[in-house]
C-alpha cells in the first residue's frame, strides 16, 4: 500500500507523510514534475 505524493507535500504535509510511513511501515514515493524522484521510509522498526 505504498503511496505516491508530489514533492510539494514534503514541505506542506510532512507530518502526514511521516505518520503514514511510521504507521504502515510502507514507503512513500515522491515525484518531481511528474517523475519519480525520492522514496521516503520510516527509520523505526
Amino acid at each position: 500500500m505504498a503511496a505516491i505524493r508530489p514533492s510539494s507535500d514534503l514541505r506542506n504535509k510532512y507530518n502526514e507523510i511521516s505518520d503514514f510511513c511510521n504507521q504502515y511501515n510502507e514507503p512513500v514515493f515522491i515525484t518531481k514534475n511528474g517523475t519519480g524522484d525520492l522514496v521516503v521510509l520510516s527509520n523505526s522498526e
